[in-house]
């Protein structure tokens, strides 16, 4: 009997190590060659003794994985059709990486076994703080690093760490969480609230150093709808009137920016009118943008972002049921040159794949956030950081997924926010 026990507590170490160094290892994302072929294999190790331990598939059959697994199949059936069928087995096998978190977290909520949850959690924003310490570094070096290693550039070598735009994208969202926990009062010890701060402060470095002018808007509007959210909409002993307040003060300001944007776009230009950096040369051409100048830098900057939604808008509504990712073969370069913009991920998304490509991957991301709005009583304007993210971005990598889908409710479970319980309706 004791033997037995041994043998299980050995595969449950094995298994958390392997998840551990299979996390760790894709959120730092190194530059070599055979780099998805190294992910490949230690998330196969890690799924051998997944099923070693529990003895059966029985944590993938449940809806979240229906669904993943629905779109994954409707990528790959479509990329066949006139695509070649190796090439579309690697993009297919890139996709269930990315979304492998999704199934590690799965794994431990069949499971119940919420101490490994907490452990690996732990571990991956241990690992993204040192992330954000080498991007931070590196973004300052060179203005144009990001740029370069968002195009895969080998240039940095194994300096290069995280998934650039991707990684920012990411400590964006998580920020958010941390920041309404914060305020929400969620950690009551004097260490965890030092921490917090410590952890706002080194993602929010990353985030204004990678000079991703939309992201740090977002990530500070974030933090003002934050302010906003837990002081007038979540305290049970504010009046009803303070609400209609909150209501009215955020109407003003909306009606403020749209009848007095000439001003405010004067006054943005004449406070960045230096351009000593990307970001103030961005946030200069929004102020162009709103008095109605259309410069050639602006054409460049602000406003081509928007041109790429709107190029993605237009593909979509010529194809809205199956999207032309059939078309492309599952090439990336035939989506950009059959009208994908490749800046907004999700009318990218429909662009490529149509309502009923997108219809279970979008369920599945709504769903998961519905969990959050329907259990637990805090503010949870993060969740419409994440639709804003990936309105002006391509928002979905690997830890954006490993974020959204596994540290998130950890943490939540951790805060006793919420339980595995509330999580069932979402898994059966």
């Amino acid at each position: 009997m004791q033997a037995i026990i041994k043998n299980k507590k050995f595969i449950l170490f094995k298994n958390n190590l392997l998840a551990i160094i299979y996390l760790s290892y894709s959120i730092i994302d190194l530059r070599i060659e055979n780099n998805n072929y190294i992910k490949l294999i230690l998330f196969l190790l890690w799924f051998i003794f997944a099923i070693i331990e529990v003895k059966s598939f029985v944590f993938l059959k449940n809806k979240s994985m229906a669904l993943l697994f629905s779109f994954i199949c409707f990528v790959f059936l479509n990329g066949i059709i006139k695509g070649d069928l190796l090439h579309n087995i690697k993009m297919t096998t890139a996709l269930l990486l990315i979304y492998s978190p999704i199934i590690v977290f799965c794994f431990y909520f069949h499971k119940k076994d919420y101490q490994s949850l907490y452990i690996i959690s732990t571990i991956s924003i241990i690992v993204m703080i040192f992330c954000s310490l080498v991007s931070a570094y590196l973004f300052n070096y060179d203005k144009n690093i990001p740029i370069k290693l968002a195009q895969n550039s080998y240039e940095y070598g194994i300096l290069a760490v995280g998934e650039v735009y991707g990684l920012v994208n990411a400590l964006s969202v998580l920020s958010s969480v941390l920041f309404v926990l914060f305020l929400s009062k969620k950690f009551k010890y004097s260490y965890e609230r030092l921490f917090v701060l410590f952890l706002l402060l080194i993602f929010f470095v990353a985030i204004y150093t990678s000079r991703s002018s939309l992201t740090v808007l977002i990530t500070f509007f974030s933090y003002v709808l934050a302010l906003l959210c837990t002081s007038w909409f979540t305290n049970k002993g504010k009046a009803f009137g303070k609400k209609i307040i909150g209501l009215l003060v955020i109407s003003f300001v909306l009606i403020v920016l749209i009848f007095a944007k000439e001003y405010i776009g004067e006054t943005i230009m004449f406070i960045s009118k230096s351009k000593s950096s990307k970001l103030l040369s961005r946030i200069y051409s929004i102020g162009e943008s709103m008095v109605g100048i259309v410069s050639k830098n602006s054409q460049t900057g602000f406003l081509s972002r928007f041109d790429l939604i709107f190029t993605s808008i237009k593909t979509f509504l010529t194809n809205p049921f199956v999207g032309i990712y059939h078309v492309s073969g599952g090439n990336y370069f035939k989506l950009l040159d059959l009208g994908v913009g490749d800046h907004s991920q999700w009318f990218d998304m429909l662009a490529s794949y149509g309502l009923l490509g997108v219809f279970p991957l979008f369920y599945l991301i709504i769903t998961n956030l519905r969990v959050y709005y329907k259990n637990s009583k805090i503010c949870h304007c993060w969740t419409f950081i994440i639709f804003l993210l990936g309105l002006v971005n391509p928002y979905i990598c690997f830890t954006t997924i490993h974020i959204q889908f596994l540290i998130i409710p950890t943490l939540f479970f951790y805060k006793k926010i919420l339980s595995f319980k509330d999580f069932n309706s979402y898994f059966i």
